[in-house]
């Protein structure tokens, strides 16, 4: 959930700092509430609190930022105009190789085909 939360938030800042966009001020209340949102599920650290659960909160708001790169990218190119399922095509065409060569660096394996996937 907090994936979710952080993205339009990166992509309002974004939109303002590099294409220039203005928001009103119920956007920024909405954007306030959405960081609220996610302070609270991230919380304070706790000294009981392994550390890689704040890592991998951090991760999850980096990803976020980063799925907000790939929306702003679409509003400042061409592919504004785009019917949306080209402009996800394009996404996830340039997201899987560099997901597999990260898999690959990582040294992930699938260790287990999915039942649908089985040949019979």
């Amino acid at each position: 959930m907090v994936f979710l939360y952080t993205a339009p938030f990166f992509v309002a800042l974004g939109s303002y700092q590099f294409l220039g966009e203005r928001l009103r001020a119920s956007q920024w209340a909405g954007l306030g509430l959405s960081f609220v949102g996610v302070a609270l599920a991230i919380g304070v650290p706790q000294a009981d609190v392994d550390a890689r659960v704040l890592l991998g909160d951090l991760l999850v708001v980096g990803a976020g930022a980063l799925w907000a790169g790939t929306t702003l990218v679409v509003k400042a190119t061409s592919l504004l105009r785009a019917p949306p399922e080209k402009a996800l095509g394009y996404q996830v065409a340039a997201s899987v190789p560099i997901l597999g060569l990260a898999a690959w660096i990582w040294g992930e394996t699938l260790t287990r085909v999915p039942a649908r996937w089985r040949c019979r």
